[in-house]
């Protein structure tokens, strides 16, 4: 496992880029979550979250690389989190981003991803997100890279 500075620095660099893991279906979110499991942890994401057809049900794999917090009224997502959503209206394939930065004094946190607003023309790039956004994007919770010291 890489060390927050290298996740941080590895997720900084990919803005603007466009991510295809699966050369399927273009750069969708999960791509870009597969690209960053394989950064952090060497694995290959294809392997490890085999089955799983969309960004909502990573939540529910069984992991040992992090740590998950569930959705809750205290649940703040820290820099180099995974935050995996649940399906919602218009969206039954759920979402996946990665917290850049939360910021506490503007409500809410910068997050970095693909297919933002589902458009996977657009490749890497970063959002704001308010609390009130994230909770209504039915958040599953974050997903805390078992960070190496």
């Amino acid at each position: 496992m890489r060390t927050r500075a290298q996740g941080l620095a590895w997720l900084n660099s990919t803005n603007g880029k466009y991510l295809d893991y699966d050369h399927q279906f273009g750069a969708q979110c999960f791509d870009f979550f597969n690209f960053y499991h394989h950064f952090l942890t060497g694995d290959n994401a294809l392997v490890d979250y085999r089955g799983v057809m969309y960004a909502k049900n990573i939540w529910f794999v069984p992991t040992s690389h992090y740590v998950k917090h569930p959705d809750s009224n205290s649940l703040v997502p820290q820099p180099g989190d995974v935050v995996v959503y649940g399906a919602v209206r218009g969206n039954p394939y759920g979402h996946v981003e990665v917290c850049l930065a939360p910021d506490l004094r503007r409500g809410g946190c910068t997050m970095i991803g693909e297919n933002e607003y589902g458009n996977p023309s657009q490749g890497v790039r970063e959002v704001f997100r308010t609390w009130r956004q994230i909770n209504s994007m039915n958040i599953e919770g974050a997903m805390r890279p078992r960070w190496a010291k």
